[in-house]
């Protein structure tokens, strides 16, 4: 009798080694901005109007069922080919995260009264755990984290330098002074 079961215990443990673990749904990518933009790939979509008291903005998390669990975890990205922060993302209760981007541009997420976005978690007592540099060319890049949920990934992608409407008509102007002076 005992070696019945170890026969089916075998077997099972064989089939689950073979078909291995199961696959992980992906849930979607949640999108923000330096400017309180936000949408979820499903169709959710919004804008916070008011940035947090010295630079940064507070969005709230993707879907009811998604939680944070990495509570006051502070995640940063370098500006390419430095050891200098860029952006920050800091995980503020299972509901809601912050955006912060090193000062610039005038938007919600920069960060006022700090020459630099570590001086800045430095006087919040944070310790920053690096992801890596920011992607794409300056003016135009972007940060991204995989996240996890029970066994499932969602992609959080935040766009760090959203050209100006100035910039745009600009680069607009450009290209068609351009084109006309081809023909």
């Amino acid at each position: 009798m005992n070696m019945t079961r170890l026969g089916v215990a075998g077997i099972v443990v064989s089939l689950l080694i073979l078909t291995g673990p199961a696959s992980a749904d992906f849930l979607g990518t949640y999108t923000f901005d330096e400017n309180g933009n936000w949408s979820w790939s499903g169709g959710s979509s919004g804008k916070v109007d008011v940035g947090l008291p010295g630079g940064g903005i507070l969005y709230p998390k993707p879907l009811p069922e998604i939680g944070f669990t990495d509570i006051g975890v502070t995640y940063g990205w370098y500006e390419p080919g430095t050891s200098v922060f860029a952006d920050l993302i800091h995980i503020d209760d299972a509901t809601h995260f912050s955006y912060y981007s090193d000062p610039g541009d005038p938007d919600l997420a920069d960060i006022t009264g700090f020459a630099t976005l570590g001086a800045f978690a430095s006087a919040k007592s944070w310790t920053v755990t690096p992801k890596g540099d920011e992607i794409g060319p300056d003016g135009n890049n972007y940060i991204e984290m995989t996240r996890y949920i029970d066994g499932d990934t969602y992609l959080m992608h935040g766009i760090s330098d959203v050209p100006e409407p100035a910039t745009l008509s600009l680069l607009a102007l450009g290209g068609l002074a351009l084109l006309r002076r081809r023909r």
